[in-house]
């Protein structure tokens, strides 16, 4: 029987662990090893886990429930994610998308940018935005460089 993979991404300030928690007991079980800051650990479960992500004061940083299903991987991450931000410097509308590299597709993320506006998008390290003209043609594409808890600015324009 498959079952969903989940990875959990850390960039939280230090080293952290990661528990899953025991809906019947109430009891937090650690599982896998401790996780670096900008480390990952992948994790085979289930739909509707829990799992709990601590620093090694046993704070608790953040609690995440599963909700991939068998054979697909989802991702969680521990801190803050960088943040794209979109300025919209032409005299018309534009769009933007998110492009997805495993599947080819580009996501809608912000379908309306008016002229002079800007939208924010959580992002991580190297993913890729396509704007695209009132017209849906290209205009640009941007990679995000930004690191963790940071925020990128991108000007559209021609």
């Amino acid at each position: 029987k498959k079952t969903a993979i989940a990875r959990f991404i850390n960039h939280s300030p230090g080293s952290m662990e990661l528990f899953w928690k025991n809906e019947e007991t109430g009891e937090d079980i650690r599982v896998g090893p401790f996780i670096k800051k900008g480390h990952f650990f992948d994790l085979d479960t289930h739909k509707g886990h829990v799992f709990v992500a601590k620093n090694l004061r046993g704070e608790v940083l953040e609690e995440f429930t599963v909700n991939s299903v068998p054979g697909v991987r989802e991702e969680h991450t521990i801190g803050e994610k960088p943040v794209a931000v979109f300025k919209n410097m032409m005299k018309k509308p534009t769009s933007i998308f998110w492009f997805d590299t495993d599947s080819n597709e580009e996501v809608e993320v912000h379908e309306t940018l008016q002229p002079g506006a800007s939208h924010e998008v959580f992002a991580h390290p190297g993913h890729k935005f396509i704007v695209r003209d009132h017209m849906k043609r290209r205009i640009k594409e941007f990679t995000v460089s930004a690191d963790y808890g940071k925020k990128e600015t991108f000007r559209v324009d021609l």
